[in-house]
């Protein structure tokens, strides 16, 4: 199982990690672009007619139930994805908002070793 923390610094959150990988890089620029405004994302997953959105870091689509992520400055047409289903993402969205209000320490998201969504959590 891998964890990926983000530590409260200030207004937003930032990883623990110095050194991430490809997937992780694109789940920290997923979440430093959500921040604290989980209702415009969570709106945008559910909006059938939007395919596709860009944050500052991310690029996003979606297809079939599904999220696919990636890096937004990336040019390798073979570039990891981090894809999820868009069920497990609004309610990843929803806790993240839940503990992002309560100005959480840390937010711990947990995952397979092949990144697919397990769990997260708020650790004092």
């Amino acid at each position: 199982m891998k964890k990926f923390k983000f530590i409260r610094c200030e207004k937003r959150y930032t990883t623990e990690k110095i050194n991430v990988d490809a997937i992780e890089a694109i789940i920290a620029g997923f979440f430093d672009d959500v921040r604290d405004n989980v209702p415009f994302w969570a709106s945008w997953i559910k909006n059938t007619k939007s395919e596709s959105i860009s944050g500052n870091i991310t690029f996003i689509y979606k297809d079939e139930g599904k999220i696919y992520m990636m890096d937004l400055f990336e040019d390798d047409e073979n570039a990891p994805e981090f894809i999820i289903d868009q069920e497990r993402l609004i309610y990843l969205l929803e806790k993240w908002d839940e503990f992002y209000k309560k100005r959480a320490p840390k937010i711990i998201l947990t995952f397979d070793d092949d990144y697919n969504f397990l769990g997260i959590y708020a650790e004092e």
